[in-house]
């Protein structure tokens, strides 16, 4: 499979990287199958990551190509649990910052289905969407949203303020751990971005990976495990400034922040809050084979669970319906951590785009029957980023004394740990 390998650090261009958490063989989650047989002939790669001696960034070196990635991508903002209004929640914020001022130009970048850019009024705001995934993109021009295909750059900067000037706003959601040069995309944003603008970005927090364990962050997207420090160091290098920042609890826990020009304005006291937390932190947290250590507390646990559940309702392991929920695209790390999985009967997903087709790397057929759900002994939630209000709506459907619901990374249980 194609690969790339990144021997410095993406923030601080050190070769100082020590291993911080190996696991490979991790098959690319959105490559669904028609058969069984393709499903196991699908790409895989090694998705373990490494810890920057000197900025403390945290990295995944092997990248997969681009096209591997994005050509057969299936994310949907505006199908994705609470995303809508999580969304809306943000551009207020955005408002906030802004002390009320609307953009005349806004650039989102890492688009996807124009969920964002749908929420400003085109009478006021000029704006425009980037995005890698082409199938998407076009969808978005359908819907009236102006969007270009490929990858955030000094390439696309350009042709971004050829189409709407310089953007005074310029968001990136959720995509800023997945660029393998973050040089060249912050480069782009500088180019662009106007005198008193602002770039907001949001990414998976890394305290909150490490805290909660959350090991299926560590997939073939996530490239870049960010936290506020060594990104502020980052950003000064292109004349930028983190300004504000503050923590959000999507996804099991993000981090939003708010750049501007260097000296625009002093940092909040609540982004310096942050950073002293970090400070005090970052290197216990980061403590070699810590996290190693804490995910294979968590699969006993769950192996532990499972054992207790299947004595409980009088059946051997071996004879255990279990059923996944959700065919998320780092579904297959879980799978990988926990072996059982690939002897469940199937997994549920209410995505049509993705029925009948077989999970990557399994032989686990993906059906929006409900019925699989009811029938089943146990349920593993595999969209684990949405994990509380996924295993409160199950436990509400189909929760049981016979039934376990289970969320595996972080752990949460319908019996003991909701």
């Amino acid at each position: 499979m194609q690969m790339g390998n990144q021997k410095r650090c993406r923030l601080c261009r050190s070769s100082a990287l020590r291993t911080f958490y190996n696991i490979s063989d991790v098959y690319l989650g959105d490559h669904f199958a028609a058969s069984p047989s393709e499903s196991l002939n699908s790409p895989c790669a090694d998705v373990s990551v490494f810890v920057c001696e000197r900025c403390f960034h945290v990295q995944q070196p092997d990248v997969v190509k681009p096209d591997l990635v994005w050509k057969k991508y299936t994310y949907r903002s505006g199908m994705a649990l609470g995303m809508k209004a999580h969304l809306q929640d943000l551009k207020q914020s955005i408002s906030k910052f802004m002390q009320g001022v609307v953009p005349s130009a806004v650039l989102d970048i890492g688009s996807n289905d124009g969920t964002f850019l749908s929420l400003f009024d085109a009478q006021r705001s000029r704006v425009l969407g980037v995005d890698p995934a082409p199938q998407i993109g076009m969808q978005a021009n359908e819907r009236g949203i102006p969007t270009i295909s490929g990858l955030w750059g000094k390439a696309q900067a350009s042709a971004v303020i050829n189409l709407i000037g310089k953007p005074d706003l310029i968001t990136a959601f959720n995509v800023f751990g997945h660029m393998e040069d973050l040089e060249d995309f912050i480069a782009g944003v500088s180019m662009c971005l106007g005198p008193e603008g602002v770039f907001v970005f949001e990414c998976q927090y890394l305290l909150d990976v490490i805290d909660k364990t959350l090991a299926p962050t560590f997939f073939h997207e996530h490239v870049s495990h960010h936290h506020l420090l060594a990104l502020d160091n980052f950003f000064s290098r292109f004349g930028l400034e983190l300004a504000d920042a503050f923590h959000a609890d999507i996804q099991n826990g993000a981090v939003v922040g708010f750049v501007r020009w260097r000296a625009s304005l002093p940092k909040t006291s609540r982004l310096t809050r942050l950073i002293e937390i970090e400070r005090v932190f970052q290197e216990t947290l980061l403590e070699e084979g810590l996290f190693e250590r804490n995910v294979a507390r968590t699969i006993e646990k769950i192996e532990r669970s499972l054992e207790a559940h299947a004595r409980a309702i009088g059946k051997t392991r071996s004879d255990l319906v279990i059923v996944g929920f959700g065919a998320s695209r780092s579904a297959s790390v879980i799978m990988r951590l926990i072996p059982i999985l690939g002897k469940a009967y199937c997994i549920f997903d209410e995505n049509q785009r993705i029925n009948g087709f077989f999970y990557p790397g399994s032989r686990l057929r993906i059906t929006d029957d409900l019925k699989v759900l009811d029938s089943a002994d146990i349920i593993i939630n595999l969209a684990w980023s949405h994990a509380e209000p996924i295993v409160e709506r199950l436990i509400e459907q189909f929760g049981g004394e016979r039934k376990l619901i289970l969320n595996p990374f972080p752990y949460i249980d319908n019996f003991c740990e909701v």
